[in-house]
């Protein structure tokens, strides 16, 4: 489980005109630092909100990093 810029112990502040943007860029840079990390297959699993940012990180994905992703 991550935090998600402006929500948990994340310093980022989240964006004032709409909160939920740019949340699939935390998700797409997790997955990018688990892929140089080593792992081989990454999964996406989210609702609510965290279904809508894995959803727009899957689309802006295209299927090269993220193997799965469960809403």
């Amino acid at each position: 489980a991550i935090d998600f810029r402006g929500y948990g112990a994340s310093r980022a502040p989240a964006p004032s005109d709409d909160r939920y943007a740019g949340l699939e860029q935390d998700l797409l840079g997790a997955v990018d630092w688990l892929r140089r990390q080593g792992a081989t297959r990454v999964s996406l699993v989210g609702g609510s909100m965290g279904g809508t940012a894995s959803a727009d990180a899957l689309v802006q994905d295209g299927g090269r990093a993220i193997d799965d992703c469960v809403l």
